[in-house]
């Protein structure tokens, strides 16, 4: 898939300041992976903008980051982290 494809296809579902961070990335260095989990959900009760989701995959846990707000009420990824030590890849 063509660089600018993938970020047209990636940004409905990810903050504009995480779509930006990922103009510079080359799409050939992101694996593909594979969700193993339906995943736990943090809330933060005092912040109703933000959660956190740990999801179990293939290659490790991945942490998301989800904010939302006011002018934009659906969930979009701030962040995702891979668990320490595993990196993104398989």
């Amino acid at each position: 898939m063509e660089k600018a494809q993938w970020l047209r296809e990636l940004s409905p579902y990810v903050t504009q300041q995480f779509a930006a961070d990922f103009q510079s990335v080359d799409t050939k260095y992101i694996a593909s992976i594979k969700a193993e989990s339906t995943g736990e959900l943090l809330v933060d009760e005092a912040n109703v903008f933000g959660c956190t989701a740990v999801v179990g995959t293939d290659a490790g846990k991945l942490t998301v980051k989800l904010l939302r707000n006011d002018a934009e009420p659906s969930w979009k990824v701030e962040s995702i982290v891979p668990e320490l030590g595993k990196g993104a890849g398989k």
